[in-house]
């Protein structure tokens, strides 16, 4: 109820003061129609003068609002990602490994007693390369050997004495029970003479490992003992350690992007540094098939053949590989890359002049460019040195590379 009566006296105020209005505005007219001509024109000049100067006003306002509303918005330099080009080949680092490595270890404990092969030689297979001198070894394989000798006795005496009870078992002179015990004594006299011929087998073969042949023709690459030194089975730096360098290993991680151009039988090339201009044959022997989930590459071998032994195991290498089919990844500055903690962006301006943040994937770093994968084109504008607090949907006005330099030449 006080609701609506309070929207009645409003209302009647508003009414009031309309009329009162109308009324002053009817006299300010009469009052003006009723002075003379000259002072009205020159009423009206000031009223014109005051309009126009309200109006520059206003439009100064305007206009240092757009020019405000300008500068706020940031300014950043574009570029257009550029092909790699049709590439047939890729290049890596990598070190040659030797086709077979074996570092030799002692299987006795002793001493070593003599050496025959030194650093760099050359071995062939089962060539003795040094001996060892182990005095419990020969004790072992003496009383072995004893063993056997006493093995053999009482499997001879216990033969003996069950042909005997065989041959009276005829007559009756013994029971069955008694030769049961003789056959019985006889198979375990037999069996501990088996066990004694295993136990000499077990310490010939110690006495033999007193020697140390090579396990292939290969070359000496360490020796890490010398007469009397103590050797321990299995135990600290290899006696040796042979190589065979015939032909030559080389692991190599490849990008994922090219893990389907490169097969077995793929050609390669291979150079050195101490042979500059030289290239060397090689192939793609075999693959991981498997994409590493840490590095998001895949392991290659690639194999040499070196017969006249004119590359050595250990030497870093370049290797080339001859892809069969072209690929164009884009490529872009990398002071264009954004990084994060998630990952890695670029900025691209989009056609409305707001920032879209492209997450992407490194492909081959060329120093000043970079190969990028992802859902990045030739067309796009990629903000070149963003700034840091750059972000997603951000209004900006993009400029060309090249213009943003002829700015800043006029402005110096």
């Amino acid at each position: 109820m006080k609701f609506i009566q309070i929207t009645e006296r409003l209302k009647a105020l508003f009414l009031l003061a309309t009329q009162n209005s109308w009324h002053i505005l009817m006299r300010v007219k009469r009052q003006f129609m009723a002075l003379d001509q000259k002072i009205q024109r020159v009423i009206y000049i000031v009223l014109l003068i005051i309009i126009f100067g309200i109006g520059t006003r206003l439009y100064g306002y305007w206009k240092a609002k757009m020019h405000s509303d300008a500068l706020s918005v940031q300014l950043v330099s574009t570029i257009h990602p550029t092909l790699g080009g049709a590439e047939s080949t890729l290049s890596f680092p990598g070190r040659l490994d030797p086709y077979l490595n074996a570092p030799i270890y002692a299987r006795v404990n002793g001493y070593m007693k003599k050496w025959y092969k030194d650093i760099g030689s050359e071995v062939k297979a089962g060539e003795l390369l040094g001996q060892i001198e182990a005095p419990e070894v020969d004790q072992q394989y003496q009383q072995a050997k004893a063993d056997l000798v006493a093995a053999k006795g009482n499997e001879e005496f216990a033969k003996i004495s069950y042909q005997r009870w065989k041959n009276l078992i005829a007559a009756d002179a013994v029971s069955k029970q008694e030769l049961d015990q003789k056959l019985t004594d006889y198979e375990a006299k037999k069996s501990l003479r088996q066990i004694a011929e295993a136990n000499l087998i077990k310490a010939q073969t110690f006495v033999d490992y007193k020697n140390i042949p090579a396990p292939f023709a290969g070359l000496i690459t360490e020796r890490n003992t010398d007469v009397g030194d103590l050797v321990i089975a299995g135990g600290g730096k290899p006696l040796f350690n042979v190589v065979n360098i015939d032909k030559l290993r080389l692991f190599v991680n490849i990008p994922q992007i090219f893990k389907n151009d490169i097969q077995t039988g793929l050609s390669a090339k291979i150079s050195v540094p101490e042979f500059p201009g030289r290239v060397f044959e090689a192939k793609v022997v075999r693959t991981a098939g498997a994409v590493n989930p840490v590095s998001g590459a895949v392991l290659i071998e690639i194999e040499m053949d070196n017969q006249d032994h004119i590359l050595s195991s250990g030497e870093y290498a370049q290797v080339t590989l001859n892809l069969p089919s072209d690929h164009s990844v884009p490529r872009v500055p990398s002071s264009a890359l954004i990084i994060k903690a998630d990952g890695d962006y670029l900025a691209t301006v989009s056609p409305d002049q707001t920032i879209n943040l492209v997450k992407v994937i490194i492909g081959r770093d060329f120093g000043q460019e970079l190969e990028v994968i992802g859902e990045i084109t030739e067309a796009m504008q990629v903000v070149n040195n963003p700034p840091d607090s750059l972000y997603q949907g951000q209004k900006v006005s993009a400029i060309p590379a090249a213009d943003s330099k002829s700015i800043k030449k006029e402005g110096q």
